[in-house]
């Protein structure tokens, strides 16, 4: 019985030392985790402005180099362009003839 007893003292006092010191680091570790979390949301927040206005620019920058461009307003009219730029030979009868 005399062995068992400075075993079980010795066990005991290990596992409050190790409580005792999960009580004073876990709090100190969450505060590190939510500082870290705080400053990647604002660095992303940041980088996404810079981003933004970056793009903008680049919109604006295309706009002034760039013609503007005009869209057919169907697909079926562009066909019927295609159609009217083409050479086509004199045997062809493209329009209905008169009656």
């Amino acid at each position: 019985m005399g062995v068992e007893k400075p075993i079980m003292l010795a066990a005991s006092s290990a596992a409050i030392i190790a409580m005792i010191a999960c009580l004073t680091v876990i709090p100190s570790l969450y505060r590190e985790i939510s500082e870290m979390h705080d400053m990647v949301l604002g660095s992303v927040a940041n980088f996404r402005s810079e981003t933004d206005s970056a793009w903008i620019e680049m919109m604006d920058v295309q706009l002034l180099v760039t013609p503007p461009s005009r869209r057919p307003r169907s697909i079926f009219e562009s066909i019927s362009r295609r159609r009217k730029k083409q050479q086509l030979p004199p045997w062809c009868i493209c329009e209905p003839q008169p009656v």
